[in-house]
């Protein structure tokens, strides 16, 4: 009786084991993997402050991220002119930090900026 008792608690202990390691191999991180256009990997434009950041340079994608301020965007009102200033920076897989800024662009009132 004990050894039906041991081979049902060990089968079963088994099972679970398979369970979870299964459950840990199949888990996959990669959400881009299946986009092949570097514009689809981009973040959508929005209107309402999401604070998101995205753009190509040299045809790839650049994200800010990591470090303690990866993105930077700063309106300013100098001497009755509108300023936009925006700097974002990420590391790549070497820890390099690469930066990209656009210092004091001014805004013309009344007009649709677009960058």
């Amino acid at each position: 009786m004990k050894a039906i008792l041991s081979f049902r608690a060990s089968r079963g202990i088994f099972t679970i084991l398979l369970l979870c390691l299964l459950t840990l191999t199949s888990c996959n991180n990669d959400d881009d993997a299946g986009l092949t256009n570097p514009i689809d990997q981009l973040p959508l434009a929005t209107q309402t402050g999401a604070n998101t950041f995205g753009a190509l340079l040299d045809g790839e994608p650049f994200l800010p991220g990591g470090g303690t301020n990866p993105l930077d965007c700063v309106y300013q009102l100098i001497n009755g002119e509108r300023y936009f200033t925006l700097q974002a920076s990420k590391r790549d897989e070497n820890f390099n930090l690469i930066g990209l800024s656009l210092q004091m662009l001014r805004l013309l009132k009344k007009m649709r900026h677009i960058l």
